[in-house]
């Protein structure tokens, strides 16, 4: 009878330990979601924000032909994609 009090004993204590481990991992995925949308509101955000921003872009001939070569070698589908990395190396410059 001892022996199945111990048995019993050990297997509870097991399964408590066990519960807490998935408690905690619950919590650590719960906070790990939460940080996840935050971040993908602040983007949303910034998406929106960005989208009322209305933007002139004038294209010099050197950078037109620097975006058809970049076509012709396979790196973009079209002047678009192109047109958009560029953008995205572009340095914002303030007037003074």
């Amino acid at each position: 009878m001892a022996a199945v009090h111990e048995r019993l004993a050990k297997e509870m204590a097991y399964w408590d330990r066990r519960a807490n481990e998935l408690k905690e991992q619950e919590m650590e995925a719960r906070q790990r979601a939460d940080d996840l949308d935050a971040r993908l509101q602040t983007l949303l955000e910034r998406e929106r924000e960005l989208a009322k921003l209305k933007v002139t872009v004038t294209l010099t001939p050197e950078i037109i032909r620097w975006i058809d070569d970049q076509i012709k070698r396979a790196r973009f589908e079209d002047r678009s994609h192109a047109v958009q990395f560029s953008l995205l190396k572009v340095k914002t410059i303030k007037p003074n």
